[in-house]
């Protein structure tokens, strides 16, 4: 028998890659895990209580820990955002002349689901270049319980945006692993799993945000016994009148809030500026809102203007937990029967009486990041969840201990954990009765107790430059970078020195002496070359050593362009005042002359 030799690869399929992404899932006795290993630009979203969650990473070029990757394996990254000037992504299957810069190593991520996961979007650039995480959600929620018709409406509503090529979109429903439906079946046999399968929810084409369009409709007001939250952002004044990224930060507070409104089941009874006033059927769903906001604005992608505020700025506990980011808002919950009348000019319900004039004295009493409830409300909350007193006056929830079957936002507030204290009596201003007020916050923001009160805090004046220290520092090593090029040498840092790496000699080969030559490559720890950046530094300070760094280049670039092109330059000078000629085509014609005279 003769067997025939399989085709050699040609260039092209050596030079062909795609990308790819593994999804596992594994039943454990007690939880659900799923291990997620992608390379490349395709990704995976899951749906956790309305929200997204990236469970993959994107490897793009430009990101920090690529780039040192691929420079330590004598890669380069070009202005555009191409590895060696040809590929858009970082790590790929295939692409083998671009190895070890590109390879296919994926990255893994482990995740346990809970029944607050509804299903997760995996899909390539032809999704994620067009639609937003947050957009693909709320899309594929409209048909949360057909996944096959929640991809068609995402591949339909990507097309519209300009999608073109392969893509690729698939939605795997994960709710149904938590909570199935059983029922008999006609014969009277044992019970089998059914799947729920409701009609699409319409989308009234009415005059208002889109994005809530696409939620859950909005729960109708609650009347009788209420809980009524208000909240206020903390420093909101200063922040408009100061700082420029105002505006967006306005837009992320104002979508989150709403959006977990729908999400958890509350009625928007108005705004004021940037306050907002809620009224819940349930203490619980109150709670719950308040935490679920508290813990996603630490997530929010906050314009770079707040986050180097002090208003903004990240605050961490003595583990490194984080527990401030962003704007900080301040609570109230409290809980009664208020006067309900709907407003004549909105036709939305509005509330009064002394409950709801209580209800803002007991938010005015927060700081920024605090949620105050009133001594009704831990009643209430007490009455759902099982509590105890800790050794150092908390009340903190059992965690052994879970809330009845059947209310799931007990479950749902049982799962994040709730800390009270009790921080004493207070006469509220113009309220006659003064009121046991307490502090509740989720476990994995009771690190906030410890905080101090920064209104007596000595704050330092707000910067005003428009970079960070860890971009300076950057700006240093490119610096160092430059300097070595205008010496004729390539910078290496002697961390890399212990790392396998090579270049590739003209003639292909691995290795060669040319590798370890002092003449051609300049080993240096960076850390003697850079001066000294202090993350205290003033903006004094920063703004004087960007002028030296700033100058530290333009003496390299001009020692580059002197070595080069300052030859020419009599010649230059000589021509430019006889005649007007470009001088750019005088150094190319120039250069020319001397290859040939070579």
């Amino acid at each position: 028998l003769s067997v025939t030799p399989p085709p050699q690869p040609s260039q092209l399929d050596l030079r062909s890659g795609s990308s790819g992404l593994v999804l596992y899932i594994v039943d454990e006795p007690d939880h659900k895990v799923m291990h997620v290993a992608n390379v490349g630009s395709i990704l995976a979203v899951v749906s956790r209580k309305g929200g997204p969650m990236l469970v993959s990473n994107n490897h793009q070029p430009f990101d920090r820990t690529e780039t040192d990757r691929i420079r330590a394996a004598e890669g380069w990254v070009s202005p555009k955002g191409l590895v060696n000037d040809e590929l858009e992504i970082s790590r790929s299957f295939g692409v083998y002349h671009l190895l070890p810069a590109v390879n296919a190593r994926p990255s893994v991520q482990t995740v346990t689901l809970t029944d607050q996961d509804e299903f997760v979007i995996i899909g390539n650039r032809g999704l994620w270049d067009y639609v937003a995480p947050q957009t693909a959600v709320d899309i594929a929620r409209l048909n949360k319980n057909e996944p096959m018709i929640a991809a068609q409406r995402l591949r339909d509503y990507a097309m519209s945006y300009g999608a073109e090529g392969s893509t690729m979109i698939m939605v795997i429903a994960v709710k149904d692993l938590f909570r199935p439906k059983t029922q008999k079946n006609v014969v009277g046999h044992k019970d089998e799993i059914i799947l729920e399968r409701t009609a699409p929810r319409r989308v009234e084409n009415t005059i208002g945000d889109r994005t809530l369009a696409r939620l859950e409709t909005e729960i109708p007001p609650p009347v009788g016994f209420v809980a009524l939250v208000f909240t206020d952002i903390r420093n909101s004044t200063s922040l408009w009148e100061k700082n420029p990224g105002m505006p967006t930060a306005m837009r992320l507070h104002n979508s989150l809030l709403r959006r977990q409104l729908r999400e958890v089941g509350g009625y928007e009874v108005k705004t004021e500026g940037d306050a907002f006033v809620n009224s819940f059927p349930t203490v619980g769903a109150a709670l719950l809102w308040c935490f679920n906001v508290q813990v996603q604005l630490l997530q929010e992608e906050w314009p770079q203007w707040i986050l180097e505020s002090d208003d903004g700025k990240e605050i961490h506990d003595e583990h490194g937990n984080l527990l401030v980011r962003g704007l900080s808002v301040r609570m109230g919950i409290h809980w009664g029967a208020p006067n309900c009348e709907p407003d004549p000019i909105t036709g939305r319900m509005d509330y009064f009486g002394t409950m709801v004039n209580r209800s803002a004295r007991v938010s005015a009493s927060a700081d920024g990041g605090q949620i105050m409830i009133s001594n009704d409300v831990v009643r209430e909350i007490m009455a759902i969840l099982p509590m105890d007193e800790s050794e150092t006056g908390l009340l903190t929830s059992i965690d052994n201990q879970p809330p009845p079957d059947g209310n799931t936002t007990a479950a749902a507030i049982h799962r994040m954990g709730v800390v009270i204290k009790e921080m004493g009596e207070y006469r509220l201003k113009g309220l006659e009765v003064p009121e046991t007020l307490s502090l509740v916050y989720p476990k994995e923001l009771a690190g906030r107790l410890k905080l101090e009160n920064k209104n007596t805090a000595a704050k330092p004046p707000p910067t005003r430059v428009q970079f960070s220290v860890d971009q300076l520092r950057s700006l240093a090593m490119l610096a160092i970078r430059i300097e070595a090029l205008a010496s004729d040498r390539v910078f290496r840092s002697t961390t890399m020195n212990n790392r396998s790496y090579s270049l590739q000699s003209a003639s292909g080969a691995l290795g060669s002496p040319a590798d370890t030559d002092p003449d051609i490559f300049m080993h240096a720890n960076p850390d003697f070359l850079i001066p000294p950046i202090h993350d205290s530094a003033t903006d004094a300070d920063l703004l004087q050593m960007m002028d030296s760094l700033t100058l530290r280049i333009d003496n390299a670039l001009s020692t580059m362009y002197l070595k080069h092109v300052g030859g020419y330059h009599p010649v230059l000078a000589a021509l430019e005042q006889a005649m007007k000629v470009d001088p750019g085509m005088l150094v190319q014609a120039l250069s020319m002359f001397g290859s040939l005279m070579e």
